[in-house]
C-alpha cells in the first residue's frame, strides 16, 4: 500500500513541478494543503515531501531546499526573504520553519496583520534533523549536524552538531565531528 501512495505522490510530482521555480528530478510530493508563490520555490534531487504541507512564499522571496531532503506531513513554511534548507535534512511531521517575525510595534487598537512584518534570513545547515512539531523561528540559523528535539522552539545561532531541545530552546549536548 505504500508504494501505491508513493507513486501517486511521484505522478502529482510529474505533474505539478514545472508551478514551482525548479524542482529536481526524482522526487515526490502528498497532496499539499496550501501552496502559495511557488514559482519562488527551489528544490533540488530527491526531495521528498508528505502530504498536509502549507508552503507559503510571498513575491519577491526564494525557498531554498537542498539534494536529498526528507519532510514529514504537516510540513508549514512561510517565507518572505530567502529561507534555506541544505542538502541530508530530515524534517518530522508536523514541523514550522519561517523567516517573518510579525511586528508589535504599535499595541494599542492596533490590528497586528496590519503591521509590518520584520524578514530575517532563517538556515538549516547540511544533515540537521528537526523532530516531531518542532518551530524554527524567523533568524535561526542551524549549524551542519544539529538535532532538534521534538516540539522545541528554536531561534538563535546553534553551532554544529549540538543537540537542541525543549521550549525554549537550549543546546543540551554537542557532538564531536
Amino acid at each position: 500500500m505504500e508504494y501505491f501512495y508513493k507513486s501517486s505522490w511521484f505522478f502529482r510530482y510529474l505533474l505539478i513541478r514545472w508551478f514551482f521555480g525548479s524542482f529536481g528530478f526524482p522526487g515526490y510530493i502528498g497532496r499539499p494543503l496550501y501552496l502559495k508563490g511557488i514559482l519562488g520555490a527551489r528544490f533540488g534531487r530527491r526531495v521528498r515531501i508528505f502530504p498536509n504541507s502549507r508552503i507559503e512564499i510571498f513575491p519577491g522571496a526564494v525557498l531554498d531546499v537542498h539534494d536529498d531532503v526528507a519532510i514529514a506531513q504537516g510540513f508549514h513554511v512561510t517565507c518572505k526573504g530567502h529561507l534555506v534548507i541544505n542538502s541530508g535534512v530530515c524534517i518530522a511531521a508536523n514541523v514550522c520553519i519561517t523567516d517573518i517575525k510579525h511586528s508589535f510595534k504599535k499595541v494599542a487598537g492596533a490590528n497586528i496583520l496590519a503591521q509590518e512584518d520584520e524578514v530575517i534570513k532563517t538556515s538549516i545547515g547540511k544533515n540537521c534533523f528537526i523532530g516531531y512539531g518542532a518551530v524554527i523561528d524567523a533568524g535561526t540559523v542551524l549549524g551542519e549536524g544539529c538535532i532538534v528535539g521534538a516540539n522545541a522552539y528554536v531561534k538563535g545561532e546553534y553551532e554544529a552538531y549540538s543537540v537542541i531541545a525543549s521550549a525554549p530552546a537550549t543546546v543540551k549536548y554537542r557532538y564531536q565531528e
